[in-house]
C-alpha cells in the first residue's frame, strides 16, 4: 500500500496541526506503509526539518510541490491570498502522477475534490467542521470516506449526510513520559515546597488562557502556587504580559521544543484545560493532543466540562470544573493540591486511560479504515 498525504500548508510550523501530520504519516510508515507527505514551497523561518524539529522517524518522503509563495505577500493583498495560494497549490498538484494502487488522505477540501475529479482514491481528514458547513456540499461527495477527529465532527457530518465516517482521536507517545528532564522543574523555581499549576499550549481565546490568568489573578497573595504558561507566539506573550504586570505568581515560558513538552508537563503539580464554550470547535470538534499527553504525564488534570473533552476525559480520570469560571478553576487546583491521594488516583487512571489513544493505535486505526 502506498499512502500520499497532502496539505496546503507550511511544514514544519509551531502550530498542533503541523505535529499531527507528520506524526501520522510517521506512524502509518512505521506500520510498514509507503508514505510521501506532500506540501507546497513556503518559505519558512524555521530551518530545521520537519523530522529535526518535531523528533520523529524519518521514514517517510516529504515532497516539496514547486509553488510560488503568495502567503508573504499576505500584508499587503489580504485574506485573497488564501484562494490564490490554493489555486496555485491546486495547479500544481494537477501536474503530478499518482499510481492507481496509491491512497490520498488530506485535511484540504479542494484537494478532495480534484482528486476525485481524477478518479484517485481519496480519504478526507476532519479536525473541524463550523467553518467548511457550506464548502462541503458543493466539494465532497456523500460517500467521501472521512476520518474524524472527534466525535462531534463526526456528528456533524452524519447530520449533514456523511456516512462513511469514523472517528480517530488523537495520541500519544506514552513512552515520551517515563524518563523526563527533572532540571526543567529547577528552572521554573527554586522552591521545592512550590505548588506549578502549568497550562501548555497557544494563547488563543477559545483555548481558555484568559481564564488561568483571572484564577492567577485570585491567588494572586497566595505565595505557594506558580502558574507558569508554555507557549504562544511572542506577540500574544507581550499583550498578556501587559495585563498581568500587577502579578508576581504567573511566569510565561513562550515556545519550548517538541522533545521538551514533555519534560514541562512532568514538572508540574497539577496541569490546566481549560476550554470555553464561546467556540463551537472548542465545545464539539477539537480533540487537543495536549490532552492526550497531559493524561500520560501522570499529573491530575483540571478541564473545562465541555462534550468534546468529556469524549475522553471524566470524573474518575480528571477534575472536570465549570467552563469560563475562573473562581471554579481556583477551588479545583486549591483542592487538587490539598487532597493529594484522590488527585493522584484520578491521574493515574488518566495514564491507564491513554493506552488506548497512543499514535501507534492512530496508525493502526487508519489502516483498518482504510481496509
Amino acid at each position: 500500500m502506498k499512502i500520499i498525504y497532502i496539505v496546503n500548508t507550511r511544514i514544519p510550523t509551531r502550530k498542533a496541526h503541523g505535529f499531527q501530520i507528520t506524526k501520522t504519516c510517521e506512524v502509518l510508515a512505521r506500520s510498514g506503509v509507503d508514505v510521501e507527505l506532500w506540501i507546497p514551497y513556503r518559505k519558512n523561518e524555521i530551518k530545521e526539518t520537519a523530522f529535526e524539529y518535531y523528533g520523529l522517524e524519518e521514514n517517510f518522503n516529504i515532497i516539496e510541490i514547486p509553488c510560488f509563495d503568495v502567503v508573504r505577500f499576505s500584508k499587503h493583498i489580504g485574506s485573497i491570498v488564501f484562494y490564490l495560494q490554493t489555486l496555485l497549490f491546486s495547479f500544481y498538484l494537477l501536474m503530478r502522477k499518482v499510481d492507481k494502487n496509491t491512497t490520498i488522505i488530506t485535511r484540504d477540501l479542494f484537494t478532495v475534490f480534484l482528486f476525485r475529479l481524477r478518479g484517485k482514491s481519496v480519504v478526507y481528514n476532519a479536525h473541524n467542521w463550523s467553518y467548511l458547513k457550506g464548502l462541503f456540499s458543493k466539494l465532497i461527495s456523500k460517500n467521501t470516506p472521512i476520518i474524524c477527529n472527534s466525535k462531534g465532527t463526526q456528528d456533524a457530518l452524519f447530520n449533514a449526510g456523511f456516512k462513511k465516517t469514523t472517528v480517530i482521536h488523537n495520541g500519544v507517545d506514552v513512552e515520551d513520559f517515563d524518563d523526563f528532564d527533572k532540571s526543567i522543574r529547577e528552572k521554573l523555581t527554586t522552591d521545592d515546597k512550590k505548588n506549578i499549576a502549568m497550562y501548555v499550549g497557544h494563547l488563543y481565546k477559545w483555548k481558555g488562557i484568559d481564564v488561568v490568568v483571572e484564577s492567577a489573578r485570585i491567588l494572586k497573595n497566595n505565595t505557594d502556587i506558580l502558574f507558569v504558561i508554555v507557549g504562544g507566539n511572542e506577540e500574544d506573550i507581550e499583550i498578556y504580559k501587559e495585563k498581568i504586570k500587577d502579578l508576581k505568581n504567573i511566569l510565561f515560558i513562550g515556545h519550548v521544543s517538541k522533545k521538551e513538552i514533555s519534560s514541562y508537563m512532568s514538572s508540574a503539580n497539577v496541569l490546566l484545560l481549560p476550554n470555553t464554550k464561546d467556540s463551537e470547535e472548542s465545545v464539539l470538534y477539537t480533540s487537543p493532543i495536549k490532552m492526550f499527553e497531559y493524561m500520560a504525564s501522570g499529573v491530575p488534570v483540571i478541564a473545562s466540562d465541555l462534550p468534546s473533552i468529556r469524549e475522553v476525559l471524566n470524573k474518575d480520570n480528571a477534575i472536570l470544573i465549570r467552563t469560563d469560571d475562573p473562581k471554579d478553576m481556583t477551588d479545583a487546583i486549591l483542592s487538587t493540591l490539598v487532597n493529594k491521594e484522590v488527585a493522584i488516583l484520578k491521574a493515574e487512571q488518566a495514564r491507564k486511560d491513554v493506552l488506548g489513544y497512543t499514535w501507534n493505535k492512530y496508525g493502526e486505526k487508519i489502516l483498518n479504515f482504510l481496509e
